[in-house]
């Protein structure tokens, strides 16, 4: 099994924290975004970590672990960024935004279950994103679930908390098996759209195409510990979290 870590973006969210870095080398409680998830992937002991970075790659070299660079970073988002690591696609994958931070439980969930395509989604979402925002609905997507635990709908504007049943955070597995599939729809997105690799279409965009392709994606129901690090305010909540004991699994 390999991980792939998407790590391109510049972070304008975050300001100057981001002028001269790149995003997931972003501190909170002393250590950097990146250092957090390779903690727990190298306990995990995987065949190959992967980072694909951009917006100062040089910046995550790291030992024993693989960087690819996106040089579309700044006009491209994270399918691009995946396409870079396409050469890795000849095993089981999972793929890991850069801007998140998740415990050894979530991550086991993960390795664990046995379907094809996986997707960690946050439960209790609401609780979360109200620390972090005064306004969730102004901030997340649709997440609708079928009653046997696969997605039907993501990546949406919600028009009401009813169309909300958790939030993906950015954590995907796809075993070897789905692999030839996944990049068979890869192309006939890009075909459809009538669009080549240096445009832009969102993962959760892609994952929608699957499933309306008839793919099945299976929801992984979690909840804390897992953070994601997308303005300053993000930092002191997960700094606050973690004093309040939230994330021992850090």
């Amino acid at each position: 099994m390999k991980v792939i870590i998407l790590a391109a973006g510049i972070g304008s969210r975050l300001g100057y924290l981001t002028k001269s870095k790149p995003k997931c080398l972003v501190e909170f409680n002393n250590k950097s975004i990146l250092d957090y998830q390779l903690e727990v992937l190298q306990k995990a002991k995987f065949d190959k970590l992967i980072i694909v970075g951009g917006h100062f790659a040089e910046q995550l070299k790291r030992p024993n672990v693989f960087l690819k660079k996106n040089i579309l970073y700044k006009t491209t988002n994270m399918l691009y960024s995946l396409s870079i690591a396409k050469d890795e696609f000849d095993d089981d994958i999972i793929i890991s935004y850069g801007d998140i931070v998740y415990s050894e439980d979530v991550l086991s969930k993960l390795i664990e279950e046995k379907e094809d395509i996986s997707v960690i989604i946050d439960k209790n979402w609401k609780e979360y994103w109200s620390k972090r925002i005064q306004n969730p609905l102004d901030d997340v997507e649709t997440l609708k679930i079928d009653k046997t635990g696969y997605i039907t709908e993501i990546g949406l504007k919600p028009k009401t908390y009813n169309d909300i049943q958790g939030q993906y955070i950015g954590l995907i597995k796809i075993s070897s098996e789905m692999i030839s599939t996944i990049l068979r729809k890869w192309d006939e997105i890009l075909i459809k759209n009538q669009l080549n690799y240096s445009k832009n279409i969102f993962m959760t965009e892609f994952l929608q195409y699957c499933i309306n392709s008839g793919l099945k994606l299976k929801a992984l129901k979690t909840s804390y510990p897992w953070v994601e690090i997308d303005t300053p305010s993000d930092i002191e909540v997960a700094e606050r979290l973690i004093k309040m004991g939230k994330f021992a699994g850090f």
